[in-house]
């Protein structure tokens, strides 16, 4: 298992953590995109494996949050 400065241990196949807009927190085996959806952005998890892995608070930043693992 992996781990990030979230302190929680990631599955072997994750690469990338995000947050979205409601302060969920997702591991993702590929980068995820940032596209628009009605009026809102969004991350696109168009391929490879992803899964929930904690919920925090709703952050103004989120967009900011996508990181290598």
């Amino acid at each position: 298992m992996k781990t990030t400065n979230l302190k929680i241990k990631l599955s072997d196949w994750a690469e990338w953590v995000a947050q979205d807009q409601d302060g969920e927190w997702w591991e993702l085996e590929c980068k995820p995109e940032l596209s628009k959806d009605c009026d809102e952005f969004i991350w696109i998890f168009s391929a490879g494996r992803h899964s929930h892995i904690i919920t925090g608070q709703p952050n103004p930043n989120w967009r900011e949050t996508l990181r290598k693992v």
